[in-house]
Formats: structure tokens, C-alpha cells, sequence
């Protein structure tokens, strides 16, 4: 079974999904980060 298939099926059958990220992934989809200017 390949790792795109297996991680595929581990998906489908999670009940619960958490996703860890850092600063780096919300500033690029445009989300301020505490350090960026005209946070809240």
C-alpha cells in the first residue's frame, strides 16, 4: 500500500482531526499573526 493511500484511509476513518500549525501558514493564507501591524 502506498503512503498516499494509507494516510487516505487513516483520514477517512479518524473521528477527530487536529491540525498544528505556526505563523508561517496563517500569515500566508492572510491571517495576522500577534507580531503583524493592525492586529487586534
Amino acid at each position: 500500500m502506498n503512503d498516499y493511500k494509507m494516510f487516505a484511509d487513516w483520514i477517512r476513518e479518524s473521528k477527530n482531526i487536529v491540525f498544528l500549525t505556526g505563523a508561517g501558514m496563517s500569515t500566508a493564507s492572510g491571517i495576522p499573526d500577534f507580531r503583524s501591524t493592525g492586529r487586534l
